[in-house]
């Protein structure tokens, strides 16, 4: 196979593209997007801690401590009311409080009612619950009442990926009432927005947190939809370091060890972390020097949230988002057509292999630290996975035919051996074709001689008849003019009919001797006239009435007078038949010769079916203008043509009928095909019919 051809670049290009829209559609490369995601944020610089959030948590000691099993009530109070004194900015609570929790029976409703208390009294106190909207096999939780009078509760929806880890957070779901509600991180990312007076503003299907922008159009990136059930979602963008954000216990509030400045102007989230909580989450590595994956408590991942949205704000990190789709698209086609262009630019190079993968793998290299740094320096993440993958089936496509290619290239150098061992033979071979050569130019003079000895012998045998019948006609003339000298009696009367007859049969001997001879001159004297003649507009059809007519007569005269056969010439349909440029006497000729053997073979089955009285001898001519020919059909009912004659009639001096010089249709073809630059075709079927077609071009000229 040729390396560069029609199959192999079709090959190039329709095999990746089967293969990538097969793996795409079926979500066989999310789990590669992912880890490609993951790795990403594995290797970037780390960066420093978040004063600005702390995290108080639920401890697996502080409740036993506490002798609790989950922080009830009245320990909750104590913890906000020591809380709200360092005057935080946010209070975020990751705590579902839709009812009384407590363990003291005497102090439940106390504890209860101080609670809610202190929603009513903290404006600044963020709280959550759960809506569904995202898992519609989970029970919705309903928020605190104070909180939900007060409009300060947000959705606790934590997103997980097939693999069961978090890479995105909801920005706000919607719940089934159709009202928008904003994740816990968002709700306490704007809650602190606000005091430092940056709004959350909507511009069309924009969200923007001063510079930041957060696209919320429902489109479908390549490997996550923007849009879900439930609400809009933007990427994570988590901090890399080993201690992202300050935490403190609840024993800690409660013993009052920390300082002023660890709560003053911070945001403090408030949540369980330890495991028995079930608030626990798998998320992608973004810790440095630990595994690749990792878990991370609900409230952390709130935090991460919070955080992302303020630095993106104050223009500190940048908003993550998905390249247009129009531009992935252009991307994948264009990569799925670089094999194309590949066959093209290797074409008659050396070691295409080697130089195919190093330029595989600078492109792969490129691909991937592309996507690195478009990532963390533009924010854009590139659908890698996509590429990636293209480039690996590019590779294993032209790498396949590049082997092969190297199998065909061993094979044209063996050719090659084969040739070069074969010159020598190539020279003898010269030789002899130059023997061969005057060989055919003497046989073909020896056929001239042979066909010129029997144009003379054949013009011989009917002169030497004439000169015989003449003789005969000229003694018998004598004969008669004695007997008309003397007296005519009864015997000399006889004597003159007798010798009437025979000078009528000599005289008919003559005169067909002499057509026949007239034909023969006629035959050679072709050539002559075609040199002479000169293109003139004719009527097709009243040119087919004449060599009809001709063709019937001679035939009568030469042939056979007892035939009857019924000769339908078919006319056009308009006058578009009139005035066209033909040689006359040339298709007169051609005409001629194909209905002599129409007429012929008429003739031939009419004697071989002389007992069947239903055989209608009929000959038909056609004639019709195409847009740019001229065709003209003849067609018998005769004894037909052997499919295996039908290549041989034009050939010079082949014929299948007696007595014949086998001439007719060799000169019909060189009229038709040499002179009027046309075409003529038979067809046949023994017995039944024989047809002649003949096309001529219309702008002879």
């Amino acid at each position: 196979m040729a390396w560069l051809n029609k199959r192999s670049l079709a090959i190039s290009i329709i095999f990746p593209a089967a293969v990538y829209i097969t793996v795409f559609f079926l979500g066989w490369l999310r789990g590669f997007e992912y880890n490609l995601y993951d790795w990403y944020k594995k290797f970037r610089l780390s960066e420093s801690k978040d004063s600005r959030i702390v995290i108080v948590g639920i401890t697996e000691e502080d409740l036993r401590k506490l002798n609790q099993t989950t922080l009830d009530d009245g320990t909750l109070v104590k913890v906000l009311q020591k809380i709200k004194t360092q005057q935080p900015k946010v209070i975020g609570l990751d705590l579902h409080r839709n009812m009384p929790v407590c363990f003291q029976i005497d102090s439940c409703q106390s504890d209860s009612d101080e609670l809610a208390s202190i929603f009513r009294h903290t404006p600044n106190l963020i709280g959550i619950e759960k809506t569904t909207a995202g898992n519609l096999k989970e029970k919705a939780i309903l928020p605190h009442p104070e909180l939900a009078k007060a409009e300060r509760t947000s959705a606790s929806e934590i997103i997980e990926d097939r693999d069961r880890l978090v890479r995105r957070g909801y920005f706000y779901l919607t719940k089934k009432n159709q009202e928008n509600l904003l994740s816990f991180g968002a709700a306490v990312a704007l809650k602190f927005l606000e005091t430092e007076d940056i709004p959350l503003v909507v511009e069309g299907t924009n969200l923007k947190l001063n510079n930041a922008v957060f696209k919320i159009t429902p489109n479908k990136p390549r490997f996550y939809a923007a849009k879900e059930i439930g609400g809009y979602q933007i990427l994570l963008h988590y901090r890399h370091n080993n201690n992202t954000f300050k935490q403190l216990s609840i024993s800690q509030i409660l013993e009052d060890d920390f300082s002023e400045e660890d709560l003053r102007d911070k945001i403090v989230l408030i949540g369980a972390v330890y495991e028995l909580s079930k608030d626990i989450f798998g998320v992608p590595h973004f810790r440095p020097g630990e595994n690749f994956e990792d878990f991370a408590f609900g409230v952390e991942i709130h935090a991460q949230l919070v955080s992302y949205l303020i630095d993106a704000a104050w223009g500190e990190r940048t908003v993550l988002k998905f390249l247009p789709n129009l531009v992935e698209n252009l991307l994948v086609i264009v990569l799925l057509f670089e094999s194309c262009l590949l066959i093209c630019w290797l074409n008659n190079r050396e070691k295409k292999a080697l130089k195919l993968l190093i330029l595989m793998g600078v492109q792969i290299a490129v691909i991937w630290a592309g996507g690195w740094v478009s990532l963390y320096f533009w924010g854009y993440w590139l659908p890698g996975a996509n590429l990636l993958f293209i480039t690996a089936i590019n590779l294993a496509v032209l790498g396949t035919l590049i082997y092969q290619n190297s199998h065909e290239e061993e094979k044209l150098k063996l050719e090659k051996q084969v040739q070069r061992k074969t010159q020598d033979l190539q020279k003898a071979l010269k030789d002899l074709t130059k023997i061969t050569r005057e060989v055919i130019k003497q046989e073909k003079l020896d056929f001239f001689l042979a066909s010129t000895a029997f144009l003379d012998h054949e013009i011989k045998n009917p002169l030497g008849l004439i000169l015989l019948s003449s003789d005969a006609v000229t003694a018998q003339a004598y004969s008669l003019i004695e007997y008309l000298e003397e007296d005519i009696s009864q015997d000399n009367l006889e004597a003159i009919k007798e010798i009437t007859a025979e000078i009528i049969v000599n005289n008919k001997s003559i005169h067909d001797q002499v057509y026949r001879v007239r034909d023969l001159l006629a035959l050679i004297d072709t050539q002559s006239y075609q040199k002479q003649e000169d293109l003139s507009p004719q009527n097709i059809d009243d040119l087919l009435k004449k060599v009809c007519s001709v063709a019937w007569h001679t035939f009568k005269r030469m042939i056979s007078s007892e035939l009857q056969v019924e000769i339908e010439i078919i006319p056009a349909r308009s006058n578009s038949l009139e005035g066209i440029n033909i040689y006359p006497k040339s298709l007169e000729v051609a005409l001629v010769n194909i209905l002599n053997n129409g007429l012929y073979s008429l003739f031939q089955k009419k004697q071989e079916d002389q007992l069947d009285s239903n055989f209608k001898p009929k000959l038909q001519v056609a004639s019709k203008k195409t847009r740019d020919y001229l065709v003209i059909s003849i067609e018998d009912n005769g004894v037909g043509i052997d499919n295996r004659d039908c290549d041989e009639i034009f050939k010079e001096f082949y014929s299948t009928k007696e007595n014949s010089l086998g001439l007719g249709l060799f000169i019909t073809k060189q009229l038709i095909e040499a002179r009027h630059r046309g075409s003529i075709n038979v067809e046949s079927k023994l017995g039944v019919f024989t047809r002649f077609t003949i096309k001529i071009p219309l702008n002879l000229s």
